[in-house]
C-alpha cells in the first residue's frame, strides 16, 4: 500500500511540475487549489472529500471501514504530494521534448502505483468510490466513467475560469485518457501479476 500511495503522489507531483497536463482529477485539483490559493495536495484532499460525500449521498449508505481507509489514503496522498513538490523542480523552462518525456515518466509512475493499488485492493481512493457509485447509478461502466471524467473537467474549467487561467489540461491529460487503459493492463498482466501482498 505504501508503494501505491507514494508512487501515486510522486507521479502526480512530477506531472504537475511539467505544466503539460495531468489526470482529470489532477487538473481539477490543480485549478481548485490555484483559485483558493492552497497547495495541490490540499486541493486533492478537499476535492476527494467532496466527491466522496457526493458518492455517499447518491448511494444513501455510509460504509465505516471504507470511509476510514479512504480518509487515510487521501490524507497520506495529499501530504505526500506536497512533500514531493518541495523537492521536485519546475520543469517548464526545459526543452519541450525533455519536458514532455518527464511528463510521460510521471504518468508511468502514477499508473504503476494505481496498478499496485488495484492489486492490493485495500484502501479505496475516494475518487474510485465516486466512480464505482456513478457506474452503479448509470448501470454502465462506460457512461459512469465518462460522467466521472466530465465531473472532474467541469471542476477544472469552472475554477480555472474563475481564476483567469485553466491549468494543467494539455497533452499530458490527453495521454492519460488515451493510454491509461493500455498501460494499466500491461502493468497488471505482465509486471505485478505474480506479486503477492
Amino acid at each position: 500500500m505504501i508503494i501505491a500511495v507514494t508512487g501515486n503522489a510522486l507521479g502526480t507531483a512530477i506531472m504537475s511540475q511539467t505544466g503539460l497536463g495531468m489526470t482529470a482529477w489532477g487538473s481539477s485539483s490543480s485549478n481548485l487549489a490555484a483559485y483558493f490559493n492552497i497547495s495541490l495536495g490540499t486541493g486533492f484532499i478537499v476535492l476527494s472529500a467532496f466527491f466522496y460525500t457526493i458518492a455517499v449521498i447518491i448511494r444513501k449508505k455510509i460504509i465505516i471501514k471504507e470511509m476510514i481507509f479512504s480518509t487515510v489514503f487521501l490524507l497520506s496522498f495529499g501530504y505526500l504530494v506536497n512533500i514531493f513538490l518541495l523537492f521536485i523542480p519546475d520543469f517548464r523552462d526545459l526543452n519541450i521534448i525533455v519536458n514532455f518525456l518527464i511528463n510521460i515518466v510521471g504518468l508511468l509512475i502514477l499508473l504503476f502505483a494505481i496498478a499496485v493499488h488495484l492489486k492490493v485492493n485495500f484502501a479505496v481512493h475516494p475518487m474510485d468510490v465516486y466512480l464505482k457509485t456513478i457506474n452503479e447509478k448509470f448501470n454502465s461502466v462506460i457512461k459512469g466513467t465518462y460522467f466521472s471524467y466530465i465531473s472532474a473537467f467541469l471542476v477544472a474549467i469552472v475554477f480555472g475560469l474563475l481564476n483567469g487561467e485553466i491549468q494543467n489540461i494539455g497533452i499530458g491529460t490527453f495521454n492519460t485518457i488515451a493510454f491509461s487503459g493500455i498501460v494499466l493492463n500491461f502493468y497488471y498482466s505482465k509486471v505485478i501479476t505474480k506479486w503477492t501482498f
